[in-house]
């Protein structure tokens, strides 16, 4: 079952030359039928597949074409892409997968973008214990095939642990995201778009599941 498409695709170019709200009201039906019926039918079906492939509960966020420019230099009204967020249920920092589709540019991931306080001490405990040479495999294989780990947050290992702790780059971490930039945009649209998405986060679930743990209380 095809969801984005060409056309898809073409509305976000479009979009992008012409970022302004006179040409974005001129095409709000092309807006409605390529992009916010798509994201809506691909939102729905793919939070069901994940909580079939992981037997957990899943929430999906789409998140606004509209741009909060309050305090921001550039002040163009519309974001050029669609971006999705498939998040479990449990708890203020709970893992999710997350797809971001941009004109020509597709990106896949999985992870937790930042923890509260206490998760966060819960998990990096986990990273200094046995559980972290587990998490250092599957991001070590995960790396293999080609995929991105987002930058650690601080400067030094926090406290208390050393500096020359064996996973001290992981330590300084706030959160943990890993990202799939390969795959080639056109493989999102068509009748095998939502096969392909759902396979490559299907790479990414011993990551998802190792930090599903890591939310637990201890």
């Amino acid at each position: 079952m095809p969801f984005f498409s060409q056309e898809t695709n073409g509305f976000l170019q479009r979009l992008a030359d012409n970022n302004n709200r006179d040409w974005f009201d001129s095409n709000k039906a092309d807006y409605r039928l390529f992009i916010q019926q798509p994201a809506d039918d691909f939102a729905m079906t793919m939070t069901a597949a994940l909580e079939a492939e992981t037997g957990r509960i899943f929430a999906a966020k789409i998140f606004r074409i509209y741009r909060d420019v309050r305090f921001s230099k550039d002040k163009r009204p519309y974001n050029c892409h669609v971006r999705i967020a498939f998040t479990a249920e449990r708890g203020a920092s709970a893992p999710g997968y997350f797809f971001s589709l941009e004109p020509d540019h597709l990106m896949l991931g999985a992870g937790v973008f930042g923890y509260a306080s206490g998760e966060l001490d819960n998990f990096r405990r986990r990273i200094d214990g046995a559980k972290g040479s587990e998490l250092q495999k599957i991001l070590d294989k995960l790396s293999g095939i080609g995929m991105r780990l987002s930058d650690p947050e601080l400067k030094r290992t926090p406290p208390p642990y050393p500096a020359d702790h064996q996973r001290a780059a992981l330590l300084r971490h706030k959160g943990l995201t890993a990202w799939i930039d390969s795959v080639d945009a056109q493989a999102a649209y068509g009748p095998d778009g939502f096969d392909t998405c759902l396979a490559e986060f299907k790479k990414l679930q011993p990551l998802f599941d190792w930090m599903s743990i890591s939310v637990a209380p201890r």
